[in-house]
């Protein structure tokens, strides 16, 4: 008997696992994949997820820092630096293999190639059944993704609005290449679908390319997708492949009587640009705060766990819903944000902020909408004067 099974070794279950067994909670962590293994994800960790870890990441582990990036619409492009490192890129079977040491360091066992099956609340705690055995614990963190097993018992599933299609692909590009056109750059591509951006995300040797956008406009991702790497200039051999992200933007139910679901199983994904890793370790952890006061006091009912839920919403729910609301305004085809920040570079340097950690949207939001007709006004005098050349001729 463990006191806390935890169903899913990426970043949010190995933060749950890492963080229960630091508080002295017996905990197993259990994982249908051998580790290392690939994941698709275009492997940006931003500052504030960073912050969250609490260490460094090991340098052989980091790809590339990032510290600017390259915003591009058709064929219109411009580049935003602002002297500070804004993004640090990784493999994802490295940095999860990682995450899973550290919480073996912290004390958690970890059973790899245990893929769970089901779960039912038994008289004395939670049944887990898996690939191998039937594991018994008080308690349950499903940490299973998108498609999460442990989710039934809590939940409907994903509605199609509340889920988005990402397609990705590494493509292999010489040293010098990468140096010369990217070096400490990521770039990021609006208007080519709707309601979703594309990327380029540079590592050692590959160049990560992908795109999201929500399902029921992801038809033709893929081959938008190798389009875009074509028109970069690569045709070599390079695999798509995909899957689904939740981003329900609103807080769905994570928690039933001794059962917390963290990270994509919740569906806390930033309904902006599809940032997991951060919330899935601010998730993983939250959990592990609730569920040690919970065993503690001997009461893992859905009324006591419900606190999870209180805490996940203060934190960074009740700001995705502002999230969503910049998404209609960055995403459209019209280009209207592209050309507001390109004119306007405190736009950018605000937003980029939340990356940090720094700002939250909502104040971005509320920063940014009395500061709109103003920002309108120098994007238009700008592309005036471009377009006549009045500035030249005094």
């Amino acid at each position: 008997m463990h006191d806390v099974i935890v169903v899913g070794a990426g970043p949010g279950g190995a933060s749950a696992a890492s963080a229960c067994a630091s508080k002295g909670l017996k905990t197993l962590l259990i994982d249908e994949a051998r580790f290392p293994r690939y994941k698709l994800c275009g492997g940006g960790i931003s500052e504030a997820a960073r912050k969250l870890l609490g260490f460094n990441i090991p340098k052989n582990i980091i790809e590339r820092e990032v510290s600017a990036f390259r915003l591009t619409r058709r064929n219109m492009a411009f580049e935003f630096r602002p002297g500070r490192r804004l993004i640090t890129m990784v493999l994802r079977d490295a940095f999860d293999t990682f995450l899973a040491e550290k919480a073996v360091d912290a004390g958690a066992d970890f059973s790899q190639g245990e893929r769970a099956t089901g779960v039912r609340r038994a008289r004395d705690g939670m049944e887990v059944t898996t690939s191998k055995a039937v594991r018994k614990a008080r308690c349950v963190v499903g940490a299973d993704g998108v498609n999460s097993v442990l989710a039934q018992h809590v939940r409907p599933a994903f509605g199609k609005f509340e889920l988005a299609l990402a397609v990705g692909a590494e493509v292999p590009a010489p040293a010098k290449f990468m140096e010369d056109e990217f070096g400490d750059t990521l770039e990021i591509e609006v208007g080519s679908v709707h309601q979703g951006y594309g990327w380029i995300f540079p590592k050692r040797r590959v160049l990560s390319f992908g795109y999201v956008t929500v399902l029921p406009f992801a038809s033709g991702l893929r081959h938008t997708l190798s389009e875009y790497i074509r028109k970069r200039g690569f045709h070599g051999n390079y695999e798509v492949t995909g899957h689904m992200i939740p981003m329900p933007g609103r807080l769905k139910k994570c928690w039933a009587d001794r059962l917390l679901l963290v990270g994509d199983a919740a569906g806390f994904v930033d309904p902006l640009h599809g940032e997991g890793i951060r919330y899935a370790i601010k998730s993983g952890r939250l959990a592990a705060d609730v569920l040690a006061e919970a065993l503690e006091s001997d009461d893992l009912s859905a009324e006591a766990l419900a606190r999870y839920g209180a805490l996940c919403r203060e934190d960074f729910m009740d700001d995705f819903k502002w999230a969503r609301r910049l998404s209609r305004i960055i995403y459209p085809p019209s280009g209207l944000f592209f050309w507001l920040a390109e004119c306007n570079p405190s736009v950018i340097e605000n937003f980029v902020e939340t990356l940090s950690g720094e700002n939250e949207y909502e104040k971005f939001f509320k920063w940014s909408a009395p500061r709109f007709p103003l920002f309108m006004a120098t994007a238009l005098g700008k592309k005036i004067v471009k377009k006549t050349g009045i500035a030249g001729r005094h």
